[in-house]
């Protein structure tokens, strides 16, 4: 994990007719403290969500791809991250263009959320709100929330 990044909150956007995201200002600030400020890596999971890395935490990800050793898993893991994966590049205005492709993978319409998750940011299909307000989001294992607090 890198912690040159704090990606944090939950924001509502659109994408427009071609299938550009404008990225929360906030997350844009925190880009530029990456090596190529301009550039993220996006990958579809199959939770039917686009991950978006930037470039520095991608290349752990990619070094550990690349350190499993020469198998048919290793194979198989390129296989499912390279393949699936495409370098996006922001425009002037801090826009990501989303491919189609990743936009059927995913299940991305025109409402989205823009979640950041500390060192990587979520863009998945808006969450809607129910009677009661807006979902709650699932706890961790108090295990883990030891480790993260005390």
């Amino acid at each position: 994990m890198s912690e040159r990044f704090s990606f944090m909150n939950t924001y509502p956007h659109t994408l427009d007719d071609k299938g550009r995201l404008a990225l929360p200002g906030k997350f844009r600030d925190e880009l530029q403290k990456s090596e190529r400020p301009d550039e993220v890596v996006a990958f579809p999971s199959e939770d039917g969500y686009l991950t978006l890395y930037p470039h520095e935490h991608w290349q752990k990800v990619e070094a550990g791809i690349r350190g499993i050793e020469d198998t048919e898993e290793r194979d198989l893991a390129l296989d499912y991250y390279m393949a699936n994966t495409e370098r996006l590049t922001l425009d002037k205005n801090g826009r990501l263009l989303i491919s189609p492709r990743h936009r059927d993978m995913t299940g991305l319409g025109r409402e989205v959320d823009v979640v950041g998750l500390a060192f990587k940011i979520k863009v998945r299909p808006r969450q809607p709100l129910d009677e009661s307000g807006p979902q709650k989001p699932q706890a961790p294992s108090p295990a883990t929330v030891k480790k993260i607090f005390l």
